[in-house]
């Protein structure tokens, strides 16, 4: 999705910035409107908040889990190649 590593760390840290205020917002929800309201609006901040996670982090997670994976690798290898 985000090829740019330091876009792709700005982008992630947003997104859990995003996530924490949503979070927040549904206690304050929860601890000033009537259940009902509450129980409705928990359920679209939860779609939301699994889209950013879905559709925006887990891509951006696997990218960087690859790099890592992959520098482990050629590491893990020359070591045992070369030694």
């Amino acid at each position: 999705m985000i090829s740019n590593k330091v876009t792709a760390r700005k982008v992630e840290r947003t997104m859990r910035k995003c996530s924490r205020a949503l979070d927040e917002s549904i206690r304050l929800v929860m601890n000033t409107c009537p259940e009902a309201e509450f129980k409705a609006y928990r359920k679209t901040v939860g779609r939301i908040m699994g889209a950013i996670y879905l559709d925006v982090m887990q891509p951006i997670h696997r990218r960087l889990i690859l790099r890592f994976l992959r520098l482990f690798v050629a590491k893990s290898f020359c070591l045992h190649f070369f030694a």
